[in-house]
Order: C-alpha cells, then structure tokens, then sequence
C-alpha cells in the first residue's frame, strides 16, 4: 500500500465521486473537519431540503464550490464525511510499520470479521492462528496440518 497525505486521498475520494473538492477546504484533517462542521451547522440551520448553493450563503467559508447549486445539500456533505473517512483511515494506514505484510492484513481482518459477527476469539486461538497460518492461509504446510496435530493428540 502506497502512502498519501490526507488531502490526496480526500481530492481522489471525491474526484471518484464526481464532485470538486477545493484544496483550501480539505487540505488536512483538522482544516476538512472544521469546514464539515461549518457545512453541517448551515445545513442544519436551513433545512434537509437545502441545495448546496443555500448551504454555502449560510456559512462563512470564503471559497465557494463548483458544484451545481440545486444539487441536494445532503449528498455532497455525505460525499464529504465519506471522503474524510477514507482519507484519515489512510493516512492511518500509513503510520502501520506492518502495513506492506499481506499475512499481518489478512489475520487483522479475519479477526476483525469474526468479531463484527459476535465471535470473540480467546488470545490462545489467535496466537495459535498466527503460529499455524495454514489454517487460513493458502501454503504449502497445509498438507503437513493433520500429521502435526494428530503428533499433539488430535485423534482420526
């Protein structure tokens, strides 16, 4: 995984989604995150069915944004808070010395998987997932798997 500032990832977040993201705006995650709350003390002051064009002459931000004004307010701060979301979980990422280490990603998500369905796993089971990788990992000591544990006990 290759590294971004935040803003990259915001700007390539918001440019998929078709919407312009003023650099000004949303160049860190302190300047993005102000500039929401200021969009969403407007939005929340004018109403659910406000356009962006309303929505901005209700704030103070100075730059102003290139996106048609009778598009529904809601969608581009929804596009904005989702944008900020993926951009600060990458640049997060970025920080994570084992980001690079596909063994490493592939046990977090299988533990963050199970969890999300209610399954907590005692700490013996992880470290002997992490120990005997071939449980849910494709390699070549999978064959070897039932010969070493029928050496520890396990019965045919």
């Amino acid at each position: 995984m290759d590294c971004a500032t935040f803003s990259k990832k915001f700007q390539e977040n918001m440019n998929a989604l078709g919407l312009p993201a003023p650099q000004s705006l949303f160049s860190s995650l302190t300047t993005a995150l102000g500039n929401l709350t200021a969009l969403l003390g407007a939005f929340d002051a004018v109403g659910p069915t406000a356009t962006v064009e309303e929505i901005l002459k209700a704030t103070t931000l100075k730059e102003k944004l290139s996106v048609g004004g009778l598009m529904a307010a809601s969608y581009y701060i929804g596009a904005t808070i989702g944008s900020i979301l993926v951009a600060a979980q990458a640049a997060e990422a970025c920080k994570d010395p084992y980001r690079n280490n596909l063994s490493v990603q592939r046990y977090r998500a299988f533990w963050i998987w199970l969890a999300s369905r209610g399954v907590m796993v005692p700490i013996d089971f992880q470290i002997f997932v992490q120990n005997n990788p071939e449980v849910i990992d494709d390699s070549p000591r999978r064959q070897s798997y039932a010969m070493r544990a029928r050496q520890h006990g396990a019965k045919q």
